[in-house]
């Protein structure tokens, strides 16, 4: 029998050879970025990578084009300091293109060939909440470039790629799966990715960089892919995937193993001194526990509002850095955000200066990207500085009718991973589901103090499960239309 990637995998469709294939992507991408420099492949190598890798990805897409997907998901965390840049000979030729082209081809290819066994494809209203949000995003950002230099330019391109590379792969996922065992597969990518990354993290801070001996945390802040913030970000959107996978399993020895990747991963995020993606995490985690056991939630809230009113929360600097310092009732003044570190009373200057931009542009924004231009003008103090907050990004760059869509997207993503839940059977698309409801509450925090959704590395994942979950979805209409047939065909009899 078929090694298993996890206990009673028979029930899974899960085996070790998945694993294996994820482990031979991701390893060597992570020995790529251990040394934590600037990597810079050779044109030479890369295009050898490119002449015999290429030759198995085209294979693999006219083959078996879902197992070209899985690949894509594994390596597209790493594609920001791996993009594969061919040497500038074609700008929009890198990994992450070829991937999404061939992915396109292989789905065309065996939609052609007529083995395409999937339930049909049926629109949604989250489909149409996608479009809407896209069709939002691109003429704003094609009015903005047409706003400022009467033509269309390459960089408008580049500025929607952050957009829409995900939306992409949410399509593609919805096209390309057959079954649900395309969407534990994800899971498997997600699940590999997430803990490499967070033993990279482990790595870098107490290795690379001396971790707690250092006086000053702020210089020991983890990056590894794509900047501290992004990477606590990164966590806060999947690290949920993990916590559901153990809660859901809680009782069984076999998935305590879950706990070490869990561990090092949630002191990975602690190490990148995020504090959005700190709470963004913990609430993703209540989420999960309080769709999979309300007298959970209460016990778990009972305790931590006994310990708020004992009085006695005292995290030390050496071990969570600034984190300890954001609030401090012994700074002078009366108010709160006189007690605020710098950094949090700066983000308050800004997010007024941001509403008041929206006020006075309610419809169409200031023009995408022109909010750092555009602060000054309200709060010189803050000049050229980001939003640090993606739903103000929305709104004061695009207008409040972006924001309603993105609100709506977001609203529809939660909606469709929590009703599924109480539908499904399987145990590992249930905890997948059970992740991706803690992983939407993740992002909408993380967003709240950060402006990283057109971050296309941490975020393609997160649209691809979403794709998973309407491939869910699809089955559950198809047998739930099976079984009404059934009984349709039992009455005339």
């Amino acid at each position: 029998m078929t090694a298993s990637v996890f206990p009673d995998s028979e029930t899974h469709g899960l085996s070790g050879k998945d694993l294996a294939i994820a482990l031979a992507v991701v390893l060597p991408l992570a020995a790529i970025i251990a040394p934590y420099r600037s990597v810079h492949l050779p044109q030479l190598f890369i295009l050898g990578v490119a002449l015999f890798g290429g030759f198995w990805c085209i294979r693999m897409a006219v083959v078996d084009v879902e197992q070209l997907l899985f690949v894509f998901l594994l390596y597209i965390p790493f594609q920001k300091v791996l993009p594969g840049d061919f040497g500038g000979f074609a700008k929009a030729v890198n990994f992450t293109n070829v991937f999404l082209l061939l992915l396109f081809m292989g789905w065309l290819a065996r939609k052609h060939s007529g083995v395409d066994t999937a339930p049909p494809r049926r629109w949604t209203l989250l489909d149409s909440a996608v479009v809407v949000f896209l069709a939002t995003t691109s003429l704003c950002v094609a009015a903005q470039s047409l706003r400022e230099t009467q033509e269309i330019r390459y960089e408008l391109f580049s500025d929607l790629k952050g957009w829409l590379t995900p939306f992409v792969a949410y399509f593609l996922v919805t096209a390309i799966g057959s079954s649900t065992k395309t969407v534990k597969k994800m899971l498997l990518a997600v699940l590999v990715t997430t803990s490499m990354i967070g033993l990279l993290g482990v790595k870098e801070f107490w290795i690379d960089m001396g971790g707690a001996t250092r006086h000053n945390l702020e210089e020991v802040r983890i990056e590894v892919t794509s900047g501290p913030s992004n990477l606590g970000a990164f966590f806060a959107y999947y690290l949920p995937y993990l916590v559901a996978l153990w809660l859901s399993n809680i009782w069984r020895i076999g998935y305590w193993a879950f706990v070490f990747p869990l561990v090092w991963c949630m002191d990975a995020l602690r190490t990148t001194f995020s504090r959005g993606a700190a709470l963004a995490f913990l609430a993703g985690v209540l989420a999960i526990v309080w769709k999979r056991s309300k007298i959970a939630f209460v016990l778990v809230a009972m305790v931590a509002a006994a310990v708020v009113q004992s009085g006695e929360i005292s995290l030390p600097y050496g071990v969570f850095g600034r984190m300890t310092e954001t609030y401090n009732p012994s700074r002078p003044g009366s108010s709160v955000s006189e007690k605020l570190d710098t950094s949090a009373k700066k983000r308050l200057v800004i997010w007024e200066g941001g509403l008041q931009m929206v006020r006075e542009h309610p419809y169409f924004g200031v023009g995408y990207g022109r909010f750092p231009r555009e602060i000054g003008r309200y709060k010189p103090e803050v000049a050229g500085m980001d939003p640090h907050n993606n739903f103000l990004k929305i709104a004061s760059e695009m207008g409040i009718p972006a924001l309603v869509s993105f609100a709506f997207l977001m609203a529809m993503c939660f909606w469709r991973g929590y009703r599924l839940y109480g539908k499904v059977e399987d145990p590992l698309v249930k905890a997948m589901l059970l992740g991706y409801i803690g992983s939407v509450v993740g992002l909408i925090v993380a967003n709240l103090f950060g402006s990283r959704l057109d971050s296309d590395e941490i975020t393609t994942q997160f649209w691809a499960m979403t794709g998973g979950v309407i491939i869910v979805e699809r089955f559950c209409r198809a047998r739930s239309d099976s079984a009404a047939e059934g009984e349709g065909g039992n009455e005339s009899a």
